[in-house]
């Protein structure tokens, strides 16, 4: 029984359906000892036959721990291929420096590299800095707020469309809301919300809402996620609300 369920989650680990340019990059750091921990996963999917499809992917999440110092370093490649023709690009870096003050208040500071062609982000890059707050902790959870200035450049992909190759530059406040909490032993839920408008124009915002289980054992873990993500200013040809329905299966170290 054991072997049929370690079967039907690699079959499982694979799914996941469209993009979302923001990214859940926030790692908590409780219960934890000082020292380098993190977990990666690497799915791998190929079908031949009717359809012939290749995707591959990376994700490493890698943390840095000294007393109250945090240094977190995420990478996340994907790239696919059906009947010869690529139909999957994107990808991010980014890195993250934590600073606990207090119970309630830590400092950070982040920079990050991304891409999504199928989006038309040829490039963005972020840089910013800011509190991170802890509303309230108990035994098997927590709830933080964290607000950031936060500086954004991107690069529109070439084409035919008017905006090809566009440079856009803006100044976002950047704010999340998260949720964890232990249900049982082995079993995780979070709600994630991020809120970024741009400061001079309220009105051009990205919205995020991720919800995420995980099973984890001896080191082993499954993650089931989704994410919604809306933008009020996207490139011509891209719809302005994405979504991921994804599993992921990885190990932690």
């Amino acid at each position: 029984m054991r072997y049929f369920i370690i079967s039907f989650l690699l079959l499982f680990s694979f799914s996941s359906i469209a993009f979302g340019q923001i990214v859940n990059v926030l790692a908590s750091a409780e219960d934890r000892e000082n020292g380098f921990w993190g977990e990666f996963s690497l799915p791998i999917e190929w079908q031949t036959g009717n359809t012939n499809l290749t995707k591959i992917g990376f994700e490493l999440d890698s943390v840095w721990l000294h007393q109250n110092r945090l240094v977190l370093l995420l990478i996340d490649e994907n790239y696919g291929s059906r009947e010869n023709e690529r139909y999957l690009s994107k990808g991010f870096e980014h890195l993250r420096y934590r600073q606990t003050l207090s119970e309630l208040l830590a400092v950070e500071s982040f920079v990050q590299h991304g891409f999504n062609e199928f989006q038309r982000i040829k490039m963005r890059a972020l840089l910013g800095a800011g509190m991170r707050f802890t509303l309230s902790q108990w035994e098997t959870g927590n709830l933080v707020y964290g607000t950031a200035y936060m500086f954004e450049y991107e690069i529109v992909d070439s084409g035919d469309s008017e905006d090809a190759g566009d440079h856009l530059r803006s100044s976002r406040w950047s704010n999340y809301l998260q949720f964890a909490h232990t249900i049982k032993e082995n079993l995780t839920f979070s709600e994630t919300v991020f809120f970024q408008p741009v400061i001079t124009n309220p009105d051009d915002f990205r919205l995020l809402n991720q919800t995420a289980f995980r099973v984890a054992s001896e080191g082993i873990f499954m993650e089931l996620s989704l994410q919604l993500t809306y933008d009020t200013r996207v490139p011509e040809d891209v719809y302005s609300t994405q979504t991921i329905l994804k599993s992921s299966l990885g190990y932690a170290f």
